[in-house]
């Protein structure tokens, strides 16, 4: 009777142990362009890091002014049945030497986490004093999984830096 119930409890607690939180899964994505902050008129004005989401071919407009005129025709370009369109600011800088690098994008339910370097200028090192915004831009593979609202979360050298929610149609 004992090692019945010493059994059965060790069953019934490796089935607590067998229940797994969901695992993020790692999205398919390109990177179609970056600007490393090149002195510029075509910028994002905001001083924060932003993240911005394209899921259809009218949103294009919108970047209008944000990025450079043939990074814009690539983003009209990408296939928007097939891929939705995610950019990375680093925000405006006063000096050239910025740059975006954006490492893994993962989904984990309803959140997609966008990882990120920002790099900037190393001590000492030459840099010209204009504004600069640099850029990241990617197209990402759309899912079944990947339809619906999301909120997407932007990670930075390790620190969440931006939240946007957007529905992927």
């Amino acid at each position: 009777m004992f090692i019945f119930l010493l059994l059965s409890s060790s069953l019934s607690c490796s089935r607590r142990v067998e229940k797994h939180p969901p695992q993020e899964s790692l999205l398919v994505w390109d990177q179609i362009a970056d600007d490393w902050g090149a002195p510029s008129n075509y910028r994002y004005r905001g001083k924060e890091p932003r993240l911005v989401v394209i899921t259809d071919q009218a949103s294009v407009s919108s970047l209008q002014g944000q990025l450079w005129p043939d990074h814009l025709e690539m983003v009209a370009n990408v296939d928007f049945s097939t891929y939705f369109v995610l950019i990375v600011y680093q925000g405006e800088k006063y000096t050239t030497g910025y740059s975006v690098e954006v490492t893994d994008i993962k989904r984990n339910r309803d959140t997609v986490l966008v990882y990120a370097s920002f790099h900037r200028p190393s001590p000492g090192e030459v840099k010209g004093e204009i504004m600069t915004s640099p850029y990241c831009i990617l197209k990402v593979k759309k899912t079944e999984e990947l339809k619906g609202s999301f909120t997407f979360v932007l990670i930075a050298n390790g620190e969440e830096v931006a939240r946007q929610t957007y529905v992927i149609p």
